[in-house]
């Protein structure tokens, strides 16, 4: 008898440390649940208060990194949860979807020879037929610039073609069989729209490397002067820049691709507490108008 009681004893011992145990996992598993809610609200708070800096530019014609939208933000809420958010703009960088569109007139570089020029800087061989592969990995059907001809004379710069945007850098390192650089991605950018288009690369916000690429080495001088500029205020208009270029053959192969203002940005997000956190990615695109529409809202 004694026996049964003592074996009861032990099964009724483990029973109750078994749902103790059990109790304190579901308790732990709930307390990072909770935790991990309060830190994707704190990060989503934190997108709309950026969203509403970025929304109150009063001047649509100049973007520029001394702007109050593009200031690192951070703050400890009350309850210990330290967000930090860093607005970029995207415009800053090549945009690979820029290879959905063909050159329409005399003089003008084409999408693929700027991609090929960043490559080439970069140290990336053979950057030109690496170039025309990410504007073929694009197409959808064949690719035919037969209507650039009966286009030249018309107000348009560039003629669509039949493509798929990119949507993703993956899409981009996916189709190419070699690595691409480090450097190069870090001047590129895939900015995603329902059709072809050429967005240009603010010349306010962009690396001094990106354009050094874009210009070639012998246009260094003007580069730097830009930068010294810029530095203290804003250029106003691309052909400042350009007006400096020898002649005006190359001051006209990229007066479409350069531009003062911006019209993607992005936003990272970060929520952290009791060795935790929460990110969140945002890319916005404003119209004319300055209304913003997400176009990515991604956490992780």
């Amino acid at each position: 008898m004694l026996v049964v009681l003592l074996m009861s004893m032990a099964v009724l011992t483990m029973l109750v440390v078994h749902m103790q145990v059990s109790a304190r996992t579901a308790l732990a598993a709930e307390s990072r649940l909770l935790l991990r809610a309060r830190l994707q609200a704190a990060a989503e708070d934190a997108a709309w208060r950026a969203l509403s800096v970025l929304a109150a530019d009063d001047n649509l014609l100049v973007d520029h990194t001394n702007e109050p939208w593009a200031a690192p933000a951070e703050l400890r809420l009350p309850d210990g949860i330290l967000v930090r958010s860093v607005m970029e703009d995207e415009n800053r960088r090549l945009d690979l979807n820029a290879l959905s569109v063909a050159s329409a007139y005399a003089g003008a570089r084409s999408p693929e020879s700027f991609v090929a020029d960043v490559l080439r800087h970069t140290g990336f061989r053979d950057a030109e037929n690496a170039a025309l592969a990410l504007a073929r990995a694009m197409e959808d059907g064949a690719r035919s610039n037969a209507a650039i001809s009966a286009s030249v004379g018309t107000n348009s710069a560039y003629v669509p073609r039949t493509v798929l945007l990119f949507e993703s850098l993956d899409e981009v390192l996916a189709a190419l069989p070699a690595a691409l650089p480090p450097d190069f991605l870090q001047m590129v950018t895939v900015l995603p729209d329902s059709k072809p288009r050429l967005s240009p690369i603010n010349i306010n916000t962009a690396s001094p490397e990106l354009l050094i690429a874009l210009f070639g080495e012998p246009q260094r001088a003007v580069v730097e002067w830009l930068c010294i500029v810029r530095a203290g205020r804003p250029l106003e208009s691309a052909s400042a820049l350009t007006g400096m270029f020898p002649n005006a053959r190359d001051a006209a192969a990229f007066s479409a691709c350069l531009d003062v203002k911006s019209s993607y940005f992005s936003l990272r997000v970060q929520a952290e507490s009791g060795g935790a956190s929460a990110r969140l990615y945002v890319l916005l695109q404003r119209d004319e108008s300055g209304a913003l529409r997400i176009r990515r809202w991604i956490p992780g």
